[in-house]
């Protein structure tokens, strides 16, 4: 449907507009089509009614945001079909009334949202969106896509293992290299272990020894000194009876030969007998001095 209008008629206006706002008019829109800009886009149906200069109310019929109907009577019109919208507001009990915020900001989307629904004073008209280009673009995609699987997948693939048979022959002197280090330490051990055996098999444990020498000891006996080297065993403390400790000593089996070292001396305040007794570990041979400081403490 075409809609004209006198561009001599209305030239005028427009100037004046352009004198007054500084601006260029590019579009003059008639009252019905300032609706373009509402966002009717998203109706199935739609209609706008409009009160003429002469009283007259006639009707204009829009699908998707498209004009079908224009200017027809409201008697020939659905008046269940969709969305009505009235541009008088003394019309208010017939619809949906847009007021004039509504309508200035409907004529200022309206070249944006709907460019192809008119056809401007000046310049080529604009040409209406190509729906149909977008999915046969994404059809022709997807085609490709389906077409290429295959060969990327294989080109993927073969990228892959190439990767995976570098990887694998960069690694294969560090692994020699590892290979050859652990069959040198497998020998350093056994070596080791070899050395170590001998003089290991002659060792005895050692605190065994030390808690036998420690349990002579009565309970209100003192301890100064423990010395042992492994070989010979050197006491020196307090009891009420020396002779006690002496005789504990050389009953057990850790060692033999236990003796003294001087006389006892009285400790007056204690009522008790200071001692200092030696023994030879059982099985060895006997120490021919005295323990030294090396001795275990």
């Amino acid at each position: 449907m075409i809609i004209a209008a006198d561009r001599a008629r209305v030239e005028p206006w427009t100037g004046a507009l352009a004198l007054a706002s500084g601006r260029p008019v590019h579009a003059v829109l008639p009252t019905h089509a300032v609706v373009l800009g509402l966002g009717l886009q998203n109706e199935e149906r739609c209609q706008v009614l409009e009160r003429l200069a002469s009283g007259a109310l006639v009707a204009h019929r829009l699908r998707w945001g498209r004009f079908t109907e224009v200017g027809v009577s409201p008697s020939d019109t659905d008046a269940s079909a969709g969305r009505r919208l009235v541009l008088d507001s003394e019309d208010r009990a017939l619809g949906e009334v847009v007021g004039p915020e509504a309508l200035a900001l409907g004529a200022a989307l309206a070249p944006l949202v709907a460019p192809s629904a008119y056809w401007p004073l000046s310049g080529p008209r604009p040409r209406a969106p190509r729906r149909w280009l977008s999915p046969l673009a994404a059809g022709l995609i997807v085609a490709a896509l389906l077409w290429s699987a295959a060969a990327i997948a294989e080109s993927r693939y073969e990228r892959a293992a190439g990767a995976l048979l570098a990887e694998s022959e960069s690694l294969t002197a560090p692994l020699e290299d590892a290979q050859r280090a652990k069959s040198d330490a497998l020998r350093l051990a056994a070596l080791l272990r070899k050395g170590v055996a001998q003089p290991a098999a002659d060792w005895r444990r050692v605190l065994p020894d030390l808690a036998a020498a420690q349990s002579v000891i009565p309970e209100d006996g003192f301890l100064y000194r423990l010395e042992y080297d492994g070989r010979a065993l050197g006491l020196t403390g307090e009891a009420k009876r020396a002779s006690d400790v002496l005789t504990r000593l050389e009953a057990t089996p850790e060692f033999d030969g236990a003796r003294t070292l001087g006389a006892s001396s009285i400790v007056e305040e204690r009522s008790t007998e200071q001692f200092s007794i030696r023994a030879d570990r059982a099985g060895a041979p006997p120490a021919r001095a005295a323990t030294g400081p090396g001795g275990a403490r």
